[in-house]
């Protein structure tokens, strides 16, 4: 109980998030910023950071991050900065540290890492891996609605699957809890409204129907049909939050990848996206690349571990290539 208690007031859980006066009051940057009209770079180019050019001879098409019509902001990777547009709006956001457990980060990073070798890529011609989660709507031209089954191993027991499964929704759990605490309520609160508008259910794993109580013993170590809550292994010791909202109903995990760029068209205002893991090459000093952008904003975010994001996926946007050896871990 103790270890939950802790938990819970370290991380803020179950409390409102803070507003950006909030945030500004305890050192969050807050910087009013227009965006153009046009991307400076086109859609499906690969991104590459000045003074890292080198990474532009193994792709047929990159652009070096810059604009001809207006100077370029960088957010280091130890500043947390909120963009404003001139209606004093959310444009793009960065808080660093906002999960302070070391502990809760390895877990979520294990689990992404475990994911990245046990699922199926659904990016494999690009930089690194993506892997989807939950409910999936189909390509653009080829709409569909049902869950992901992306297991690489097909003759798993029910009781395996929903230990991997279980620990897909624990990840994405955790994360969801994190925004709501954490990310700018300005933010927060159009995308609950905009999941309520469009009546999407929560997150949830293939073949969960009609095993409610299975998965439910996996995930929180405790018999039950109730099917909300997730739980943490840490310090030898099952945390459980048996009564926690699940994740909003699809979710990505990203290792090692670096995003063309592109746009995505999404139901609500906001994406949030939580950098795990960074780790650039051993014994380098600069910037090894792998940074997000934000092409109409002229705006590149510095990666960094322990990060959220909060971003409009509906701009031009992609994150930049970067050197051998650097690693990068996160969910969105």
């Amino acid at each position: 109980m103790r270890i939950k208690q802790k938990l819970v007031h370290e991380l803020n859980l179950g409390k409102p998030p803070r507003t950006i006066f909030d945030l500004q009051q305890i050192g969050v940057k807050v910087i009013q910023r227009s965006r153009t009209t046009e991307s400076p770079i086109p859609n499906t180019y690969y991104l590459v950071d000045a003074g890292n050019e080198e990474l532009r001879q193994d792709h047929k098409k990159t652009h070096i991050v810059s604009s001809r019509h207006r100077e370029w902001c960088t957010v280091e990777e130890n500043e947390s900065v909120i963009f404003l547009n001139e209606q004093g709006e959310i444009e793009l956001a960065i808080l660093r540290g906002i999960c302070g457990r070391q502990d809760v980060v390895d877990y979520i990073t294990g689990i992404i890492q475990e994911a990245a070798f046990t699922r199926r890529n659904v990016r494999p011609h690009h930089v690194g891996k993506v892997i989807q989660y939950g409910y999936n709507a189909g390509q653009w031209h080829s709409r569909i609605w049902g869950l992901v089954n992306n297991l690489k191993q097909s003759k798993l027991t029910p009781d395996e699957k929903a230990k991997f499964d279980s620990r897909m929704l624990n990840l994405f759990a955790v994360g969801w809890s994190l925004v709501k605490s954490q990310a700018p309520a300005e933010a927060v609160k159009p995308v609950l409204e905009a999941i309520a508008n469009a009546g999407l259910p929560e997150m949830a794993a293939e073949g969960f129907q009609g095993k409610e109580t299975l998965y439910q013993k996996v995930l929180l170590n405790a018999s039950s049909s109730d099917t909300t809550g997730y739980s943490l292994e840490l310090e030898e010791t099952n945390v459980r939050f048996s009564l926690a909202e699940r994740a909003p109903c699809e979710g990505y995990i990203a290792v090692n990848y670096a995003a063309r760029c592109h746009m995505d068209k999404i139901y609500a205002p906001y994406a949030f996206s939580w950098q795990t893991h960074y780790k650039p090459p051993d014994g380098f000093e600069g910037n090894p690349g792998g940074n997000y952008v934000d092409l109409t904003l002229a705006v590149t975010i510095r990666s960094s571990k322990d990060s959220l994001m909060v971003f409009k996926p509906n701009y031009p946007h992609g994150t930049t290539l970067f050197k051998p050896g650097t690693e990068r871990a996160g969910c969105i």
